[in-house]
C-alpha cells in the first residue's frame, strides 16, 4: 500500500512532517509514502529518516501551495504545480493508494471532484467524521466539504453514511438522525423541513430530527448536517475534549506524594483514554463520494495528528477504494 501526503498543506505540516513521516514509516514497514512538497521540505524529511526508511520515501515535487485565503477552483487552475493538485492527479494514476491532506479543505474537495471524479449517484461529496459516543462510535457528516447544500445533498450524505457505517464500523442497519434545533417534526428552517421529508421517504433507518447532544449519547449511529454546522460542531467538540484532557492532566500532576500510587494509576487511565479519544487520535476524515481514498484533516495538525491521519488512510484502503463512497438504489 502507498500513501501520498500533501506536505505543503496546513499551517505546521511542512515542519511537523520531519517527525511524523519517519515515525509512520518505522511503525508500518511495508508501506510506501510519497511526499508532495517542495525540495527544502522533502530534504528535511529525508535527512530525518534512516537509510532504510528512505528506500520507501519518495518526492512528488511541488512548487506551489494553495493558501487558506485562496478560492479553491481558481487556485487549482492558477497553481498547476500546487501540492494538492499534483497529489490528487498522482492518486488518480496509482492503485492501492490514498491521499492525506491537512491543507485547504475546499481545494482538496475541488481537486478530488475534478481529477478523480464523483462516485456513482453522488452530486456532492461529504466529509465523514467518526466520533465517540456512549455506546462506541458513530458518524457526523458533513464536517466541512460543503458549507451550503440542498435537501437532496443531505439525503446523499445519509445514504453514503449508511454504506460507510456498514463497512467501517460493522453497523449494517444504522439509525440516522438529521441535526436540528429540536426533535419535533417541523423544527428548523425550510431546508431542514424539506430534508426531513426526503429522509422519511428515501432513507432507511431514519429516526427523525436530533439535537446536538445526541451526537454523543449513542441514540443514533449517524448525524447528518450541512458542512458549516458540522465543521463548527466538530471543532467545538475537539476543543472541549482537548481542554478536559489538559485539566485532568493538571489535576493528576497536582496530587501530593502520598497519593503517588493513585496518581500513577490515574495517569495510566488518562493516557489510555487519550489514545482512543483525543482529537489527534483520529487525524483525518474520509471524503466520501469521490473515486478514490482521500482524507482531510485540520490545518493546524501537529506530528501526532499527521501520523494518525496516515494510519487512518491505511484503514480506509483496507475497506476498499469504492466500497463505501457512492450512492446506489440498493442503499
Amino acid at each position: 500500500m502507498k500513501v501520498i501526503l500533501d506536505g505543503l498543506g496546513g499551517e505546521r505540516v511542512a515542519e511537523a512532517c520531519r517527525q511524523a513521516v519517519p515515525l509512520f514509516l518505522e511503525t508500518h514497514p511495508k508501506v510506501l509514502l510519497q511526499l508532495a512538497a517542495d525540495r527544502p521540505t522533502f530534504a528535511a524529511v529525508h535527512a530525518a529518516s534512516t537509510p532504510a526508511l528512505r528506500e520507501r520515501l519518495s518526492c512528488l515535487e511541488a512548487a506551489e501551495r494553495v493558501e487558506f485565503s485562496d478560492k479553491p477552483v481558481a487556485a487549482l487552475k492558477a497553481k498547476p504545480r500546487s501540492s494538492i493538485r499534483l497529489g490528487i492527479e498522482s492518486l488518480a494514476k496509482q492503485p492501492h493508494t490514498a491521499l492525506v491532506s491537512f491543507g485547504h479543505t475546499g481545494a482538496a474537495v475541488a481537486a478530488a471532484c475534478l481529477y478523480l471524479g464523483r462516485a456513482p449517484g453522488v452530486s456532492r461529496p461529504g466529509l465523514a467524521a467518526i466520533v465517540p459516543h456512549r455506546r462506541g462510535h458513530g458518524l457526523l457528516m458533513d464536517v466541512g466539504a460543503n458549507l451550503k447544500c440542498s435537501a437532496g445533498h443531505l439525503l446523499d450524505y445519509a445514504l453514503m453514511a449508511r454504506r460507510y457505517l456498514g463497512a467501517a464500523l460493522g453497523i449494517h442497519e444504522p439509525r440516522i438522525g438529521l441535526l436540528n434545533i429540536g426533535e419535533e417534526t417541523g423544527k428548523g428552517d425550510r431546508l431542514l423541513n424539506r430534508a426531513h421529508e426526503l429522509f422519511r421517504a428515501g432513507c432507511p433507518g431514519f429516526c427523525g430530527n436530533v439535537e446536538g447532544y445526541q451526537i454523543f449519547d449513542g441514540s443514533v449511529d449517524a448525524v447528518i448536517t450541512a458542512g458549516l454546522a458540522g465543521n463548527m460542531v466538530l471543532k467545538a467538540a475537539e476543543s472541549l475534549a482537548g481542554m478536559i484532557f489538559l485539566r485532568l492532566d493538571e489535576e493528576i500532576a497536582a496530587l501530593g506524594s502520598r497519593e503517588g500510587a493513585d496518581r500513577e494509576a490515574l495517569r495510566r487511565a488518562l493516557e489510555a483514554l487519550a489514545a482512543r479519544h483525543h482529537p489527534d487520535a483520529r487525524g483525518a476524515c474520509r471524503l466520501l463520494g469521490v473515486n478514490g481514498v482521500v482524507l482531510i484533516g485540520h490545518g493546524n495538525a501537529g506530528p501526532r495528528a499527521i501520523v494518525s491521519g496516515l494510519q487512518a488512510a491505511l484503514r480506509e484502503l483496507e475497506l476498499g477504494q469504492m466500497l463505501t463512497t457512492g450512492v446506489s438504489p440498493e442503499t
